[in-house]
């Protein structure tokens, strides 16, 4: 392995983990919304 071939590796695993957090990040604030606007139309009906 090439000095230049590990370091574009440990640049897409990087780029891989950084992708992964953020699809993590946005899905949590998606359920979050989710779950808010739910609760919401729930306490619509009780009133």
């Amino acid at each position: 392995m090439t000095n230049k071939k590990r370091y574009y590796f440990r640049w897409q695993l990087k780029n891989f983990l950084f992708f992964i957090l953020l699809l993590f990040a946005l899905t949590n604030i998606y359920t979050r919304d989710i779950e808010v606007s739910s609760r919401q139309l729930t306490a619509r009906k009780i009133m």
